[in-house]
């Protein structure tokens, strides 16, 4: 069943389901001759819910906002959210640091209309798979950092910075990543050279470096957590590992959940006990949260 509702002068088409509504393809910015969409989820008869974003994964050249992998948020026991599933530009669009500028606005976005569409965004959680827990985890570790925040979709009197973070099986040292590759295959893996640019080693690694969360964490980054398989050969378990010692170097709180004998992604992702493990940490750190004027504004 369709429903249509009249936001300002523009029409916008709601989807509705038994336990949820969706606001489908809302435009957050114009970038490059291209609009950026995102599709919000509200859960039905919960009133005023709490927002997590969800970032796809697909090596960042390839995936789709349009499969959102966290509907399963808004049924079930336990809190339910709403989720934003936000499109970010391919790599085949545009280098790095685009998509962060894109998924950056997004937030901003997403804060200056959390009235209109009912959702709390003081406080707002982040999750994204693979190329998308990636982007999450730069969403925690780089708030105020001016190179790469952009200006993607206006909104620049909101503030970009999120309040708890998880990442499924998610790159965060992209330096060790090509640095083993050459050792190991002489050559830097494809995603990456198209994420970056360049053809040479000394033209990536720069690059390669502000792309790294692991490179930016410092402290009052936000309550992160790490899903992570052993047998992951696409992204190595170290790379969680390095990240959590980070954080707790920092004194910053987080969790690594080791997945024994997944590899990149799979259903044992979708279990019940990893689903619940995450519900609990969201619903830990996004309640009853109350955000000053000055720390929400300082980007």
């Amino acid at each position: 069943m369709l429903g249509i509702c009249l936001l300002a002068t523009k029409a916008l088409c709601t989807e509705t389901h038994p336990d949820f509504a969706i606001h489908e393809d809302l435009v957050y910015a114009h970038e490059q001759g291209v609009d950026l969409h995102l599709d919000l989820y509200m859960p039905k008869e919960v009133e005023n819910p709490s927002l997590l974003i969800f970032l796809h994964g697909g090596g960042w050249r390839k995936g789709s906002y349009k499969k959102c992998g966290l509907r399963w948020v808004l049924t079930g026991d336990g809190e339910r959210f709403a989720v934003a599933s936000v499109q970010y530009r391919l790599s085949d669009q545009a280098i790095f640091p685009a998509q962060i500028h894109d998924v950056k606005g997004a937030v901003r976005w997403l804060r200056a209309n959390a009235a209109i569409y009912g959702y709390k965004a003081d406080y707002i959680g982040v999750a994204g798979f693979s190329a998308g827990g990636h982007l999450a985890l730069l969403l925690a570790t780089t708030g105020g950092n001016e190179a790469l925040e952009g200006s993607v979709g206006g909104n620049l009197d909101q503030s970009s910075r999120v309040q708890a973070v998880a990442s499924f099986y998610g790159p965060t040292d992209l330096v060790q990543a090509i640095e083993m590759s050459m050792a190991y295959l002489g050559s830097i893996p494809p995603p990456l050279r198209q994420l970056l640019g360049g053809e040479k080693l000394e033209e990536i690694l720069p690059a390669a470096r502000q792309a790294s969360p692991l490179w930016h964490v410092s402290g009052g980054d936000p309550p992160l957590i790490l899903f992570q398989g052993t047998h992951d050969l696409m992204v190595w378990f170290e790379q969680a590992l390095r990240m959590r010692d980070t954080y707790e170097q920092h004194g910053l709180k987080t969790d690594l959940v080791a997945v024994p004998n997944a590899g990149h992604g799979g259903k044992a992702f979708r279990s019940s006990k990893i689903r619940q493990h995450m519900r609990v940490f969201f619903a830990e750190h996004l309640k009853d949260c109350h955000v000053s004027k000055s720390n929400q504004m300082h980007r």
